[in-house]
């Protein structure tokens, strides 16, 4: 949903839960003639113009504070995007449960 909203593909993807850390999506509309760009509150004044490097800077960040394995943590993930192409608006994507296993127990 946060994709199709952005117009872009920039999450991770995979199988089971992808996404380990909160996701703060804030969106900034700007000019017609600015150039799309997306920043990261982790650093400061550097810009990405490729949702590629986006996706992997998302899944660097998320290995290093939740790990390898399927960890989750609570410290978010801030991404900022500034396009002529989006509204101002802010999201939270959460981590999520795909796939719950039950042990009945007699």
């Amino acid at each position: 949903m946060l994709e199709a909203i952005v117009g872009k593909d920039f999450l991770p993807r995979g199988t089971g839960i992808v996404t380990r850390r909160p996701v703060i999506l804030q969106l900034n509309h700007t000019a017609p003639d600015t150039t799309e760009h997306t920043e990261f509150a982790h650093k400061p004044g550097q810009k990405f113009y490729d949702y590629n490097q986006v996706r992997k800077e998302i899944e660097f960040e998320t290995e290093k504070i939740a790990g390898l394995n399927k960890g989750i943590s609570a410290s978010p993930i801030i991404v900022k995007v500034f396009s002529p192409n989006v509204v101002d608006l802010n999201l939270v994507d959460l981590p999520g449960i795909t796939k719950v296993n039950y042990i009945l127990l007699d």
